[in-house]
């Protein structure tokens, strides 16, 4: 089963007020993890998980272009 998700990254302001502002609003997650840092054990982003809808594709894709430099990683 495929999984749509997201990430956002708290160093990236532009993309936290994006997901707050818009993003939360045409999408419904069906839940989120905390992504903490081990070295300082404070949180540096959340990953979320999305279920299928209308705006869905639209929120991945935008999100998306906020990602610079990025890595694919499949986790089963």
């Amino acid at each position: 089963m495929k999984r749509n998700s997201i990430y956002v990254d708290f160093k990236n302001e532009e993309q936290v007020k994006w997901w707050n502002n818009i993003a939360s609003r045409l999408v419904k997650v069906d839940f989120y993890n905390k992504i903490i840092e081990t070295d300082t054990n404070k949180p540096v982003g959340v990953l979320f998980a999305l279920k299928n809808g209308l705006f869905t594709n639209y929120v991945i894709h935008h999100n998306n272009k906020f990602i610079k430099n990025s890595t694919t990683v499949v986790i089963d």
